[in-house]
């Protein structure tokens, strides 16, 4: 929502998520996509400790180091 946007960048900088994979928490229509709130929230723990892990020191460094 464009007026949202544009209150809440009194409190900081507003930048847009281009990408696709993106998922908006909203209301009750994403949230509730997933099934109950509870496995809503698990599922979003699960992906956020993926994306750790794809960006961690010790992976980018055996990546670099495959490359060599």
């Amino acid at each position: 929502d464009g007026s949202l946007a544009l209150g809440l960048k009194q409190y900081g900088k507003i930048v847009f998520v281009r990408n696709r994979k993106a998922r908006p928490v909203t209301g009750y229509g994403t949230v509730g996509a997933d099934g109950s709130f509870f496995t809503s929230f698990r599922i979003r723990v699960m992906k956020a400790v993926k994306m750790r892990d794809r960006y961690s020191p010790a992976k980018i460094t055996m990546k670099m180091m495959m490359i060599i």
